[in-house]
């Protein structure tokens, strides 16, 4: 078996911030914490636990620098420790720029810098 590390395309970096996870519209929103973060996905801990299966596709809402913005998102992993990965899913040209300049200024893909502040969106 391969390490999961191995089999990731793209670094993730550590993340302190939150995101609003929504599985239907209208089911309730969820708030979970931001572990890592890579171009291709997440890894959030879920404040409190709600039903998810792999494969259940999700919007996941981040806030950065008080600018809010959206991704489509599919869940690849359950933990019994309430954390949960993601991969995300079609993102579009501006959501690609925002998430690339993100993990470069949290010292991914080769580029140090200061950390963003990733808030919930209110």
């Amino acid at each position: 078996m391969i390490p999961g590390s191995e089999r990731r395309l793209h670094q993730r970096v550590e993340c302190n911030g939150t995101a609003t996870i929504l599985v239907r519209q209208d089911a309730p929103r969820c708030e979970a914490k931001i572990l890592d973060l890579s171009f291709g996905g997440c890894l959030l801990e879920l404040a409190k636990p709600i039903e998810l299966t792999a494969e259940t596709k999700v919007e996941l809402t981040f806030t950065v620098n008080y600018e809010p913005f959206r991704v489509y998102a599919e869940v690849r992993s359950v933990r019994p420790d309430n954390k949960v990965g993601f991969q995300f899913h079609e993102l579009s040209p501006r959501t690609r720029r925002r998430v690339k300049e993100l993990i470069a200024d949290l010292g991914g893909e080769g580029s140090v810098k200061d950390t963003y502040e990733v808030r919930p969106l209110v």
